[in-house]
């Protein structure tokens, strides 16, 4: 069960910083967390003929995501993101949304 959550009442950052817009579910092994991306900040200036998010907010966003969970499951400021790797398989860009 989803507890009720404001992210605005969180630490997570505010502006253009912020990549979770939203967290879909919450589960003690586990968070589902969203990033709009339709008209993120990003694209007027990141290859603006061809834009793309940058895979760094990306894994901003996933060490946003793990704050969250461990905010939601009592473990705050506990859990860090020591060290990230990612593979992107697909671009994200604005006709993805999210």
């Amino acid at each position: 069960m989803l507890p009720t959550l404001d992210l605005d009442a969180t630490f997570l950052p505010v502006g253009p910083m912020r990549q979770v817009t939203s967290v879909a579910s919450f589960r003690e092994d586990g968070i589902v967390c969203g990033m709009s991306i339709d008209s993120h900040w990003t694209y007027p200036v990141h290859f603006p003929d061809d834009p793309i998010l940058p895979g760094s907010l990306i894994i901003e966003a996933a060490g946003q995501a793990t704050a969250l969970w461990a905010w939601l499951s009592g473990q705050r400021g506990k859990p860090r993101m020591v060290k990230a790797s990612a593979e992107f398989r697909s671009p994200a860009g604005p006709p993805t949304g999210r």
